[in-house]
Formats: structure tokens, C-alpha cells, sequence
């Protein structure tokens, strides 16, 4: 029967068990989250044990059933109610409670755009549980749990507070709604892998790097030390080794490898030369350099495989993202409040092919940064009619000296322009043609206004003043914020540059050993030995001798995990070859700390 897995589940049960091929085939058939019967099938032919990744699996949905995930991180009520009355603190106040004018409702208001909402229910906190720790860091607004699990939320004596409570209910629909719960908490998870995977890269790269460099200085030993060698005793030497390799390898493991170096040793030291001993030496050295070029592989095909299952991580995230947003804006559109819609008002007007949005450039950067630029994002029209300095129910040019138009053209490209620079001299808008409509709109945006202007000396009557959407904004707009990385969209940005920075890294390794297997291939040949053959008995030396290598790893593991679960100690991150980050615990002595590294890192 098929199972349902996740990446986490297959490296809890495999990722230190199996050597790195079979890794990344049981990665492969669990990328898109199921083992079918086939794929089942030929994991055992591996060598795999299915039982253990059906019980991960069958943990995992328990987990999922009880409830576990979502508590996980979640905080003691009362210790959130303290610490949220020393961020949010203020004293009740005000002639209504329900106004701007109680201190505590500014504050609520404060916490909302902080997130509060989103925050709380991130960290676990049931819907109950959000309204009483709001109830109890803020007594006096109104807002109360009632015993049947409701809950009261005046509906507010000014606008601003009608505004604030309104985007409080639609926060709390959205983000305790139990699909939109079951999704941040899916997309916790993919987040965490990545991460991890990303810190298991980072721990790479410096044992790439020592690898590298140790492997550079055998060859540069082994060939210095040829240079001094007869061209008869290379034959010779090399007539030598290759016999004892056959030899080896015929032997099928019967012969260890240290059996072996050391009869290669023993017969090349007595060739008759005095250079015998050297000729041992630079085959010693270049025997070493292709046992580490063995290990370099598997770190830098392990490094490979987290990236690409990184990627494939990030397309999953991508959908469920997706996925949340439709759900976010369903919940929404069946009565909760979209809390960016209040944030956001646009003011403009069309006039030929083009449109003119007017916008405040707070951040001085010559563009629209975000929809909170624009001109009646806070306060909707009245903020052009605070432009009238005169008070001629006119704001003309001359008063429009801070203000920006971002000008839509009609093949949908976008240009950014001081207001003085389109309009004329006479040119003027006409603050009493405002119409209020507060009208929806097709595209789900809602006409607030209408107005009339002169602009380039003609009669324009498309002025508009909006209340749209976030999402519609980002599709219709070039914010500069997003292409630059800033504000909210600083985060995807840095994705896209960790991503830029692996691949270039990646490619400097890759570059780096592809100049060592050139490089090794020419100091064999400085001996007259075909490197062909070393290759296919490092290879099976290998195979052979792997299962022991992986015993010792697993012991060395169990050893650092029991060091880790003592509570006095501090952990640090060591990798091992093929396995996943080890936390590792400092142990009693500086030379035992020092064992377990150089027995942990092959």
C-alpha cells in the first residue's frame, strides 16, 4: 500500500543509515510526498527496510491527529499576557471606551499592525485563547470571551475604531481558520527542512575545503619526490603495482586494504635502487589523494542532493503559499475583512491612454516603493484636499510641489514622474466635482469617488479615488520595494540570493575538483602508471570496506547524541560523511573532543 512521507521523515529514518545513492533515490521517490507500491518495491531491492519509513509515516499523521504540531512552540497563556501588558502598556482613558481616545485602543491598534493576531496564532494559540489574552493585556475595549466560545467586539464609536475592530475580526477569521492553520503549520515544516538542509550545505563546505587542500598537497609531494626517480625504476615500480592491484582485487575482499598497502610497501622497498623508498612514498601519497578524492565525491554529491531537495522543497512551498492565499481570500470574501484593503486608496485619473496615479515619495527614491506611497492611502481624498493651501477648493500646481504621478502607459509599462512635470501652469484639480460612490467594482476593488480636473489644458472628468486590494496593487503596479528587496519582500529576495550564492559556491568546488582529477591524473603518469586501474581498486576498496567505515560513524553518532541530551552542556554543529548535522556536545577533555571529530569526519 502506498504511504504518505515528507523529506523530514525520510532522513530521521534513513539519513544516516544508507550510503548517499541510496539516500538520494529514497529522496527521488518521496519528492512528491508518496511511496507508491512500485517505488516500495525497489527501495527493498536496496536494501531498504520499509517497515521503518511506513512507521515514520504512520507516526507522522498520529502526530498530525493528536494535535502535536500545532502546539508545537506554543507559549503559557499567562506568560504572553505579561509579556504583551510591558510591550502594549497603557492606562484606560477617555470619555468612550470605544474611540481612539482610550490610550489602551491605540494601543490594541499598535499590536494589530504588529501582527499580533498572525503572531499568536502562529505560536499555537487557538481562536479562545487569542480573544483572552487580548481581553486580559487590554481590559478596557470591549472585546470579551463568552462562555460558549463566542466572543463580543463592540463595533466602534469613531471611524477609526470602527475600522480597527473590523480588521480585528477579519484577522482573527482568516488566521484561525483551521485550513489556514493546517497550512502555515505545512509550510513551518518545509521552511525548517530547508533550513536544516541549508545548515548541513554550510557545514559541508569547510570539510570540502580542508579535503581539497589536503588532496593538492599529496600530489604536489608525490610528484616532487618523482622528479628524483630513474626511469627504470618507474618501470619497474609501476610493473609492481599494477600486479599487487590485480591481485587485490581478484582477492574480493579476502585481502584488507592495510594487508595490501603494506605487502605493495614492503615489495617496492626492495626493489634494488635507492630510490625505492621514494617510489613507495609516491605511490603511498597518490593512493591516499584518490581515497580522498572518493570521499570528496560523496560530501560534494551529499551537498548536491540537499540542494536539489531544497529546490523541490521550494516548489512545494510555493503551491501551498498559493494554496493559502486562495483559501486567505475565500475566508475573506465570506465576510472577513481583508486588513490591506483599509491601507491602500489610490487617487488618479485617465486621460488619453494613460494613467496617472498620484503618490507621496516617502522614501526619496525617485519611485513607488509600495502601496502605502500612495496619495490617500491613510485618509482616502481628504489627503489631496489637505493640498489646497489657499483654500480656493483648487490644488493646482504650484501646491503640488511634494507630490509624484506614476504614469501607467498602454502597453503596461510604467514610468515615475514629478506632478509639476505633466501638469501645466493652468492646469488643476478640482476638489468640489468630488462625488462619493463607495461602489464595487468588477475587478473587486471599490470606487470611493469621482472627481474632475484640467490637465494639459483639456476637461478631464475620470478622476478616481480607490480602495483596492493588496494583491490586485502588486499585479498592476512596479513597486520598487519588491524589486529591490525591501519592506515586506525583503525575504524572497534573500532566498533568491542564498540560492545565487550555492550556485556559484557549488561551481567554484566543481571547478576546483575537476582541476585535482587532472591534476592526479598527471602525477600517476609521472610514475607510468595508467590511473584506470587505481581508480577501479579505489572504487572497490570502496564497497568493501564502506559498511565498516558507516559502522563506525553510526557508533560515533550515538555517542555524540548521548552527549547532547545533557542538559549542562552547550551544543555545537559537526557533519559527518553521508549523514545528517550532528549536534555535538563538548566532552570531558580537549583530546576526547578531539577523537570524536577526527572519527566523526572521515
Amino acid at each position: 500500500m502506498a504511504i504518505t512521507v515528507n523529506a523530514q521523515m525520510i532522513n530521521e529514518a534513513y539519513g544516516k543509515k544508507v550510503d548517499a545513492d541510496v539516500l538520494a533515490k529514497i529522496q527521488e521517490f518521496g519528492a512528491d510526498g508518496i511511496f507508491d507500491d512500485n517505488e516500495l518495491a525497489q527501495m527493498e531491492e536496496l536494501g531498504v527496510d520499509t517497515v521503518v519509513l511506513t512507521k515514520a509515516a504512520n507516526d507522522a499523521k498520529t502526530a498530525k491527529k493528536t494535535g502535536k504540531t500545532a502546539a508545537a512552540g506554543r507559549g503559557d497563556i499567562s506568560a504572553k499576557v505579561n509579556e504583551l501588558k510591558q510591550k502594549y502598556s497603557a492606562e484606560a482613558g477617555g470619555s468612550d471606551p470605544y474611540t481612539m481616545s482610550n490610550p489602551q485602543l491605540k494601543a490594541f491598534k499598535q499590536a494589530i499592525d504588529d501582527g499580533l493576531v498572525a503572531n499568536l496564532s502562529g505560536e499555537g494559540f487557538s481562536k479562545n485563547e487569542i480573544v483572552n489574552i487580548i481581553a486580559e493585556v487590554f481590559p478596557s475595549i470591549g472585546i470579551s470571551l463568552n462562555e460558549d466560545g463566542s466572543y463580543n467586539c463592540p463595533i466602534g464609536h469613531d471611524a477609526e475604531a470602527k475600522e480597527l475592530f473590523a480588521q480585528f475580526t477579519g484577522q482573527l477569521a482568516v488566521e484561525t481558520s483551521p485550513e489556514v492553520v493546517a497550512l502555515r503549520e505545512e509550510l513551518n515544516a518545509i521552511n525548517s527542512q530547508i533550513e536544516q538542509n541549508n545548515q548541513q550545505i554550510e557545514a559541508l563546505k569547510p570539510s570540502i575545503e580542508k579535503l581539497q587542500k589536503e588532496i593538492e598537497d599529496e600530489i604536489n609531494a608525490a610528484i616532487e619526490k618523482s622528479e628524483n626517480i630513474a626511469e627504470e625504476q618507474k618501470e619497474a615500480a609501476s610493473k609492481l603495482v599494477n600486479e599487487e592491484l590485480e591481485a587485490y582485487t581478484k582477492a574480493e575482499g579476502e585481502i584488507s586494504y592495510e594487508d595490501f598497502q603494506s605487502g605493495l610497501n614492503s615489495k617496492l622497498n626492495n626493489l634494488t635502487s635507492d630510490a625505492s623508498g621514494q617510489i613507495a612514498a609516491v605511490v603511498n601519497g597518490l593512493m591516499g589523494a584518490e581515497s580522498k578524492m572518493l570521499t570528496l565525491d560523496g560530501y560534494m554529491t551529499k551537498m548536491s542532493t540537499l540542494a536539489q531537495e531544497n529546490k523541490s522543497l521550494q516548489g512545494q512551498l510555493d503551491t501551498k503559499s498559493d494554496a493559502l492565499d486562495q483559501i486567505v481570500s475565500e475566508i475573506s470574501k465570506e465576510g472577513a475583512e481583508d486588513p490591506d484593503c483599509k491601507k491602500c486608496d489610490p487617487i488618479g485619473f485617465t486621460a488619453g491612454d494613460a494613467r496617472f496615479d498620484f503618490f507621496i515619495d516617502k522614501d526619496a527614491d525617485g519611485k513607488l516603493s509600495n502601496e502605502k506611497e500612495f496619495l490617500g492611502a491613510e485618509q482616502g481624498w481628504a489627503e489631496m484636499a489637505a493640498l489646497d493651501a489657499d483654500g480656493n477648493g483648487k490644488v493646482e500646481k504650484d501646491e503640488m510641489e511634494n507630490l509624484m504621478v506614476v504614469v501607467t502607459n498602454a502597453d503596461g509599462t510604467q514610468t515615475a514622474k514629478k506632478a509639476s512635470e505633466v501638469f501645466g501652469d493652468a492646469d488643476s484639480v478640482d476638489l468640489n466635482s468630488y462625488k462619493s460612490l463607495n461602489k464595487d467594482m468588477a475587478n473587486g476593488n471599490t470606487l470611493l469617488g469621482t472627481f474632475g480636473l484640467t490637465f494639459q489644458g483639456e476637461e478631464v472628468t475620470d478622476g478616481y479615488n480607490t480602495l483596492d486590494r493588496v494583491d490586485w496593487l502588486e499585479a498592476n503596479y512596479d513597486f520598487s520595494d519588491k524589486d529591490n528587496g525591501r519592506g515586506r519582500f525583503a525575504q524572497d529576495v534573500t532566498i533568491e540570493a542564498e540560492k545565487k550564492d550555492f550556485d556559484e559556491t557549488f561551481a567554484q568546488y566543481i571547478e576546483k575538483y575537476e582541476q585535482l582529477e587532472e591534476h592526479l591524473e598527471f602525477a600517476w603518469k609521472t610514475i607510468n602508471i595508467d590511473r584506470a586501474s587505481i581508480k577501479e581498486t579505489a572504487q572497490h576498496i570502496a564497497s568493501t570496506e564502506g559498511l565498516a567505515k558507516a559502522n563506525e560513524i553510526e557508533a560515533n553518532f550515538e555517542k555524540i547524541q548521548k552527549a547532547k541530551e545533557e542538559p549542562a552542556k552547550e551544543t555545537v554543529a559537526e557533519n559527518a560523511e553521508g549523514t545528517e548535522l550532528l549536534a555535538q556536545t563538548p566532552v570531558e577533555t580537549a583530546e576526547e573532543e578531539k577523537v570524536i571529530a577526527d572519527d566523526t569526519l572521515v
